[in-house]
């Protein structure tokens, strides 16, 4: 049967005995906004990190459905054709991202 991300995330929400309150308060997003990813209204929505940190899932999988493997040269692979999937605008999106979160952690 193939998951969508709104129904990996319901799940795995469900499994965990959170309401949306909880998982939205403890992502740092909005009930509304958990709602409208869970309705598969927003199907590329930009807080999967969030959400998967506060479900204590990889984001990957929460996102894509794959479980990546484990060691570094695997994962650098799978990012980079995951990236290279994407249309032009997201792949701009998710690379400020990146060197975003690189920034931050530089800056630690």
């Amino acid at each position: 049967m193939f998951m969508e991300l709104k129904d990996r995330l319901k799940k795995t929400r469900a499994s965990r005995q959170m309401t949306q309150k909880d998982l939205s308060d403890a992502a740092g997003i909005s009930q509304a906004r958990l709602s409208a990813i869970e309705l598969g209204k927003n199907k590329r929505p930009t807080c999967v990190s969030e959400l998967a940190t506060a479900l204590d899932v990889c984001a990957v999988w929460l996102q894509t459905g794959e479980i990546i493997a484990t060691s570094k040269d695997d994962r650098t692979d799978f990012l980079y054709k995951l990236i290279s999937s994407l249309d032009e605008s997201d792949k701009i999106r998710e690379i400020a991202y990146l060197e975003k979160l690189l920034s931050d952690r530089a800056s630690e």
